[in-house]
C-alpha cells in the first residue's frame, strides 16, 4: 500500500510522485514476479482498479511497458518451497443481535458483525512489511470487501477491511483463524449486504483473491459461496431496521 502522507517523495496530492518499499519474503520462490493489480482512489471516491487483461490494456493506454514492472528473484530454493495460494477452509459470519427468521441472517442496523476466515498455508500468511524479513503483527495478511444493497463501487458503498497477522485469533499463521469485528452504521442501508471479495496473502507472495465486481443476484451469491466451499449464509446477510425511531438512508445523494 502507498500512503499519501508517508510515501510522497515530491509534488502534492494532486500532482506528485510516491514511493513504497516492499520486502520480498524469505520464502519467495526464484522466478519472475510482476505487478498483478493496480488500484488508485481519490479523496471523493473515484477509483481505478485494474488487474489481469484490463491491467495490460491500461498500461498500454498510459504508455507503460509491462516488462518494466517485473523483477527476478534469484538464489537457492527456500527451505519451505511454497508456490500454492493460501487455502480458505471456511467463512463464518455472526452478529449480535441476530434474528434467524430466514435462511439468510437478519441483522439490525447498528449491529456488530463478526467475520472469521479459517485458513491454512505452507509458508504462513502475512506479507512481511519490514526490510529485515522478520514477522510482525502488522504484516498484511489479507482483506475483505463488504458491499451494501446499492452496489459496490463508489462513494462509500463498499467497505474495505484489512487483515493483519494480529487478527489471527486461533492457531498459527500456517493453520488458523482470522477474525474481523465490524460495526454497522445505525443508518445502514436496508436489504441484502454481501461479501463482494476477499483475499489472503502468504509470505511467499502467493494469494487467494476472489469475488465479483457487480451487485449480484441470489444465484451469483450462491455460486460465490460454492466456490469458497461454504454456504450462502456465510457470505451475505440482510440488514433490517428493528428501531422505529432510527432514520435509515437507502438513497444515494
Amino acid at each position: 500500500n502507498i500512503n499519501i502522507y508517508n510515501d510522497k517523495i515530491s509534488g502534492s496530492i494532486k500532482d506528485g510522485n510516491y514511493s513504497s518499499t516492499v520486502k520480498v519474503g524469505g520464502s519467495a520462490l526464484p522466478g519472475t514476479y510482476a505487478i498483478s493489480s493496480l488500484q488508485i482512489e481519490d479523496s471523493i471516491g473515484n477509483r481505478v482498479h485494474k488487474y489481469g487483461a484490463d491491467l495490460d490494456k491500461y498500461l498500454v493506454s498510459i504508455g507503460i511497458d509491462k516488462a518494466s514492472l517485473t523483477f527476478e528473484v534469484i538464489g537457492t530454493t527456500p527451505v519451505t518451497s511454497d508456490s500454492a495460494e493460501p487455502k480458505l477452509v471456511s467463512v463464518k459470519l455472526e452478529s449480535v443481535p441476530k434474528f434467524d427468521i430466514s435462511s439468510i441472517p437478519q441483522i439490525v442496523a447498528g449491529s456488530t458483525i463478526t467475520i472469521e476466515l479459517d485458513f491454512n498455508d505452507i509458508s504462513g500468511i502475512g506479507i512481511q512489511q519490514n526490510l529485515e524479513g522478520v514477522d510482525s503483527p502488522e504484516d498484511n495478511a489479507g482483506f475483505i470487501f463488504i458491499a451494501n444493497p446499492n452496489g459496490p463501487p463508489m462513494g462509500g458503498m463498499q467497505n474495505y477491511y484489512s487483515f493483519t497477522r494480529a487478527d489471527i485469533i486461533k492457531g498459527t499463521d500456517k493453520n488458523g483463524t482470522l477474525r474481523k469485528i465490524i460495526k454497522l452504521n445505525d443508518n445502514a442501508a436496508l436489504g441484502q449486504w454481501y461479501i463482494q471479495s476477499l483475499g489472503i496473502y502468504d509470505k511467499s507472495g502467493n494469494s487467494i483473491n476472489t469475488g465479483f465486481g457487480n451487485t449480484p443476484g441470489a444465484n451469483e451469491i450462491a455460486k460465490f459461496a460454492a466456490k469458497l466451499r461454504v454456504t450462502p449464509e456465510s457470505t451475505s446477510f440482510n440488514v433490517i431496521n428493528n428501531s422505529p425511531n432510527s432514520i435509515i438512508d437507502n438513497e444515494p445523494p
